[in-house]
């Protein structure tokens, strides 16, 4: 009557628990590194724009400044930078990495240049914040055209 029940020993269970374990920990790791590689490969992505658009701000002041002394005058807000393809000052007229264009403002003697970011819109933090360059222009010839 008195029958003796079976006893699994720990290494039995682990036997019997490992595979499962193992299936469930490669499931976790096929969903979370991609995610991390992504989100570490969208931050490098996010620094690059910032940089290549900061690289395009400063290519196009050297072009603004080059038309400037040639010409005695800045472009005025309404020609904007297509006046410096135009005259033969740029190539082309690079686009944000964002594929938007560079914002041209004239401001009395100084000059602001600007990338409204991912989001297009001025403002922002982050990959959406403007990248802006702001730098004085010598003054214009009194007898220049004005902006």
């Amino acid at each position: 009557m008195n029958e003796m029940l079976p006893r699994r020993t720990l290494r039995h269970s682990l036997r019997q628990v490992l595979p499962i374990l193992l299936f469930l920990s490669a499931g976790v790791a096929a969903f979370v590194l991609p995610l991390f590689f992504w989100i570490v490969l969208s931050e490098c992505r996010g620094e690059s724009r910032h940089s290549r658009a900061e690289l395009d701000l400063k290519n196009i002041k050297s072009a603004v400044r080059l038309y400037q002394r040639k010409t005695g005058q800045l472009p005025t807000h309404a020609e904007g930078l297509q006046l410096l393809v135009d005259q033969g000052v740029l190539d082309e007229l690079p686009l944000d990495p964002w594929v938007n264009p560079y914002q041209y403002t004239l401001r009395g003697a100084w000059v602001e240049l600007r990338s409204l970011g991912s989001d297009g819109v001025g403002g922002g933090e982050g990959n959406d914040q403007d990248i802006e360059l702001t730098f004085p222009v010598s003054p214009l010839p009194e007898d220049s055209p004005r902006p």
